[in-house]
């Protein structure tokens, strides 16, 4: 691989770390049309399907590394008798389908307005289900649903 393409893929891998789940890739692709695979493929003159393949597998190592820590923080809440075994599960179970809920919202290309509506809406209904199966929100939420980030399963 040339200097060039090693250092686009640095800054590609560096990028992705210091960037949320959500954030910064969307909001680019929302402002301007582009996403930072796109802008990175332009100023290094690289192949976009290269950046991507980095940035895609990035975040699927990070992907994994997050289920692996919620899993194990799930178990051990489950230990100290905070949550049941089956409440486990269901959170597990309702972190995957808002993870494909959000990746399918992500691919329809909405606008923000209607990004904020659909997670509003998606929002009332996990505070039900969370009230419904007896689970804090603040297990199946980062930061308890409020803002981004935060405590998540501390």
């Amino acid at each position: 691989m040339k200097r060039k393409q090693k250092i686009a893929l640095g800054v590609a891998i560096a990028a992705m770390s210091t960037m949320t789940f959500l954030g910064a890739n969307m909001a680019l692709a929302a402002t301007s049309g582009d996403t930072l695979a796109d802008r990175i493929s332009s100023k290094f003159n690289i192949s976009k399907t290269d950046v991507q393949k980095v940035v895609d597998d990035f975040r699927t190592e990070k992907q994994a590394a997050r289920a692996a820590e919620r899993s194990a923080d799930l178990q051990a809440k489950v230990d100290a008798g905070t949550i049941t075994a089956t409440q486990k599960t269901l959170i597990e179970n309702k972190i995957k389908e808002l993870d494909a809920e959000r990746q399918a919202n992500r691919d329809q290309n909405l606008t923000h307005d209607q990004m904020q509506s659909k997670m509003q809406v998606s929002r009332t209904a996990l505070e039900q289900w969370a009230t419904d199966n007896g689970i804090d929100i603040k297990l199946v939420m980062p930061g308890g649903g409020h803002g981004r980030g935060g405590a998540g399963m501390n």
